[in-house]
């Protein structure tokens, strides 16, 4: 069997920080487990710990940067809680990889947030991060918070790819008398 490339050995020991807890307390198992090369494996015992815990927490904080960049009324509405609620995400959560994994990690995100607080969670902009991490050509969703104009209104949203395969979205504002949110 082939050794596994250190890079890959790295990048699983950055983000797993229960795998760093256990390479803190006992490299040489960790390293076997990793099963990479003899030349690779003396590289990975030499790491300094406090370092890579260095390079794991900035690697995080990029990765929270950009599901925020992705979903800045969520965030926003989490306001203190939008940290803590991202590493509890995170910890839970494999990283996604590909060139769609930043929306893919902002969707789990989404979605772990329904589950903790659906009350700040922006559903037209969880759609919209859903919509760009997938593969679909279309879709329509109602949707009670649509921003318009800085006030939230119910409208029908609608997500679609274009002939060049990029996203675009656009929406129309209902208008229901004796609609009242619960």
């Amino acid at each position: 069997m082939k050794p596994r490339d250190f890079v890959d050995a790295l990048t699983q020991l950055l983000s797993d920080p229960t795998l760093r807890d256990r390479f803190e307390t006992d490299r040489c198992v960790v390293v076997d487990e990793l099963g990479v090369g003899d030349e690779d494996a003396e590289l990975l015992r030499r790491l300094d710990s406090q370092k890579l815990q260095q390079q794991a927490q900035g690697l995080m904080h990029k990765r929270q940067s950009e599901v925020a960049r992705l979903m800045p009324i969520t965030w926003e509405r989490l306001s203190d809680e939008a940290r803590k609620l991202f590493c509890d995400y995170a910890e839970t959560t494999p990283w996604p990889s590909g060139h769609r994994r930043h929306f893919q990690d902002a969707a789990g995100f989404s979605e772990f947030l329904q589950t903790q607080t659906p009350d700040k969670t922006v559903k037209s902009e969880c759609n919209w991060i859903d919509f760009r991490a997938g593969n679909g050509r279309f879709a329509i969703k109602f949707v009670r918070d649509l921003l318009l104009d800085g006030n939230e209104r119910c409208g029908i949203q609608f997500l679609y790819r274009n002939s060049q395969g990029h996203e675009k979205q656009s929406a129309v504002p209902l208008s229901l008398t004796g609609y009242r949110r619960s």
